[in-house]
């Protein structure tokens, strides 16, 4: 069972979109918000996930297969070489770097929709996945951040992966849904079909776009926008 201790929030000064545009800000937001959290916990903060998102994520659904070796027997080693294969196959540019790879199906000969294939006889095994790529500098100027607070970088994890974990539930996934999470810089998408991902992807335009648009419109203080998207939707 999750037992939430505590809850810090700040705004997200220094970053747009997603990208750290002023380090020393970002810095500053993250500890505002950590020391709300500790507060309301009672407790230090030592390490966490950092959320990964922004309009340089790209995702690939490739497959991986090998032959497979021990008698015809799928072993944990035969799982781990068809993926990597399937990783092998996406063509990766010396900027950008793989965030996540997510089995969404094995095959055994051909024979589709295999969950666990350890254990099972077959010539061939395959795997379809879901890899997922960001730029390396990017996401490398998010993690500095967070060290930089004196806290330890756990896992990056995938903003709209995250959340499809916390909010979807397991026939959702499987009759197929698109998550769309309108943050305040970017909107995540995942989309899910047969029980898997398929589809990853953040677009830069958010609830921060709005607030903007109505302080222009409007012509009030940005504080003021955003408390009347707030009251009125």
């Amino acid at each position: 069972a999750l037992d939430v201790l505590g809850v810090g929030t700040h705004p997200s000064h220094g970053l747009k979109r997603g990208v750290v545009i002023d380090r020393e800000e970002t810095v500053a937001s993250i500890r505002e918000a950590v020391a709300a959290a500790e507060r309301h916990a009672d407790v230090s903060v030592a390490g966490a996930y950092v959320g990964i998102t922004g309009d340089h994520i790209q995702c690939a659904n490739v497959t991986g297969r090998i032959r497979v070796g021990h008698m015809g027997e799928v072993t944990p080693d035969d799982v781990e070489k068809v993926i990597q294969s399937a990783r092998d196959s996406v063509s990766l540019p010396a900027d950008r770097e793989i965030i996540h790879t997510i089995v969404r199906d094995f095959s055994l000969d051909g024979q589709p929709g295999v969950k666990r294939p350890v254990g099972m006889s077959a010539t061939h095994l395959d795997a379809e996945v879901h890899i997922v790529t960001g730029r390396q500098n990017t996401i490398e100027n998010v993690v500095k951040c967070v060290l930089d607070c004196g806290i330890d970088v756990q896992q990056r994890v995938l903003e709209p992966i995250a959340t499809g974990l916390a909010v979807l539930t397991d026939v959702e996934r499987d009759l197929g849904v698109v998550l769309i999470d309108i943050g305040g810089g970017t909107t995540d998408i995942a989309a899910f079909e047969n029980g898997s991902i398929c589809h990853t992807s953040a677009i830069p335009v958010a609830g921060n776009h709005t607030t903007r648009d109505l302080a222009r419109v409007l012509h009030i203080s940005m504080e003021d926008a955003e408390a009347t998207k707030r009251r009125f939707g």
